[in-house]
């Protein structure tokens, strides 16, 4: 049984990307890419193919389909650039999985997603993401928008507690 002691001084010498890595480990086997478990997925046209091709072949299923969270990006022209869409997931992810080299278009004013079949997904944008999407604002910008604060809250941090930081 280990001490309290021993404990913290194990966790202490990981760094943080150690400890997320550790922590959502599912199985490292040889000569395979580890699987990890993801809690949320961010889904976006230029890699999804990919990650659901490499689904497919290795004859696994999303497992938590609730938990992927759609977003504009490269291929689709905005300011803002990420933005949740809350659809029907499942129509949608087969059409994804047919259209895969398709275009989609994404439409923040009318609030909609049209795919190549000429299917429209609806979703709703809450007002404090709308409001960011007319400032331009991405979640990278918002953060950055603070980010003297989170140095000097760092800087406090390391004097406060500089074993944590050790």
């Amino acid at each position: 049984m280990r001490t309290a002691w021993q404990i913290l001084e194990y966790v202490m010498k990981k760094t943080l990307y150690q400890k997320i890595w550790d922590s959502h480990l599912v199985v490292d086997a040889s000569g395979q890419a580890p699987l990890l478990y993801v809690d949320r997925h961010l889904m976006h046209e230029v890699t999804s193919p990919q990650a659901f091709e490499g689904l497919r072949l290795a004859s696994r299923k999303v497992r938590n389909p609730q938990s992927i969270l759609a977003t504009m990006d490269h291929c689709v022209p905005t300011q803002s650039r990420k933005l949740p869409i809350k659809v029907l997931q499942d129509k949608l992810m087969a059409e994804f999985s047919a259209n895969k080299d398709k275009q989609f278009i994404v439409n923040p004013e009318a609030q909609q997603v049209n795919t190549p079949r000429g299917n429209v997904f609806k979703f709703e944008i809450d007002s404090f993401r709308n409001k960011n999407l007319l400032s331009r604002l991405d979640d990278t910008g918002l953060t950055l928008k603070y980010v003297d604060a989170i140095e000097r809250y760092d800087q406090q941090h390391k004097q406060d507690y500089p074993w944590l930081w050790a």
